[in-house]
């Protein structure tokens, strides 16, 4: 789920209440583990078979049958 809530909306910071944030599509596929306090961040795309390790913040796309974590999370190892 994305869920930016408002807009910055500067320079009228006073109307931020009145925006909505863009939405960008997460994927995340069959078969994938995802640990403990990760943050999927906007538009990425984790392939099937993925493990995400605890506490990784995920800002890119994870490919398939892979092994990734960090901040930010990057492939460990790939199957």
């Amino acid at each position: 789920m994305d869920g930016n809530g408002h807009d910055l909306s500067f320079p009228d910071v006073s109307n931020r209440i009145n925006t909505h944030g863009t939405v960008k599509p997460v994927s995340i596929a069959d078969n994938v583990w995802i640990g403990t306090n990760v943050v999927i961040l906007p538009g990425v795309n984790i392939g099937e078979g993925s493990i995400i390790s605890a506490n990784s913040v995920v800002h890119k796309d994870i490919p398939a049958m892979s092994i990734a974590g960090g901040n930010p999370a990057v492939v460990i190892k790939q199957y």
